[in-house]
């Protein structure tokens, strides 16, 4: 203040201009504190911002995966019915081809019956080969006959 006035001794003027100073001193340093938890606040959020982008990026990487794979399952779901669906109509397919051809004891039935036709007709057959013989023989017994009278 003596200084202001113009007044006061030399030393008390060094005084003054040490405080000064020292007052100067110590407002650059808290300045420059200050400045630094400035910059180191923004360089946290900074990272902040990127931990997040990143964490973002990662879940969405995640979802495509998740989709790709939920995809994937119902493509197998699909094929699977596909398939089953194809199985299905071969068997149908399958069930009608044996409901087409006669059953086993009816084609057994029919191969009998045929059987027996066969063996009728061979039967009757060495019937009239025997009656005639026995024909023949008659005759050629009758004739002896009718040669010793």
């Amino acid at each position: 203040r003596a200084t202001e006035l113009g007044t006061g001794s030399a030393s008390d003027r060094a005084r003054d201009r040490e405080r000064e100073s020292k007052t100067a001193r110590e407002r650059d340093q808290r300045n420059r504190e200050t400045a630094r938890q400035r910059e180191h606040k923004r360089e946290r959020e900074h990272e902040r911002e990127r931990a997040s982008k990143r964490e973002s990026a990662r879940e969405r990487e995640h979802d495509r995966q998740r989709a790709r794979k939920r995809e994937r399952v119902q493509e197998c779901k699909r094929e699977r019915v596909r398939e089953s669906e194809s199985s299905r109509v071969q068997e149908r397919q399958r069930e009608l081809a044996r409901a087409s051809e006669p059953d086993s004891t009816s084609k057994r039935h029919k191969e009998c019956k045929r059987d027996s036709v066969r063996y009728r007709k061979r039967d009757r057959a060495l019937e009239k080969e025997r009656a005639r013989e026995r024909d023949c023989e008659r005759e050629t017994a009758s004739e002896t006959e009718h040669a010793s009278d």
